[in-house]
């Protein structure tokens, strides 16, 4: 369930970061779900990123959040957020 204080993340941005991303194998998806792992050498389930598309193709800020600092694309993400959601520094701006 979504807090009505963070704001979501457009399914499709984090989707083309991940698939422009250097630091990504080659993805798969099953159904609605894309598997993403990240390049290295450290155990699998400690690299695998997991994308699922939902029926509003939003994605939940803390889970969007914790993608970003696995791929280390975090400004991207804020600067996406600044733009697109009005919000920065842990809040709405006006």
């Amino acid at each position: 369930m979504n807090d009505d204080f963070y704001p979501t993340v457009d399914y499709k941005f984090l989707k083309q970061t991940l698939d422009n991303s250097e630091l990504i194998e080659p993805a798969f998806s099953i159904g609605s779900t894309t598997a993403y792992v990240l390049k290295g050498e450290a155990p699998i389930p400690k690299r695998i990123l997991l994308l699922r598309e939902s029926k509003d193709s939003q994605v939940d800020f803390i889970y969007a959040t914790s993608i970003a600092h696995k791929a280390k694309f975090m400004g991207e993400l804020l600067n996406w957020y600044e733009k697109n959601r009005n919000w920065k520094d842990g809040g709405y701006i006006s």
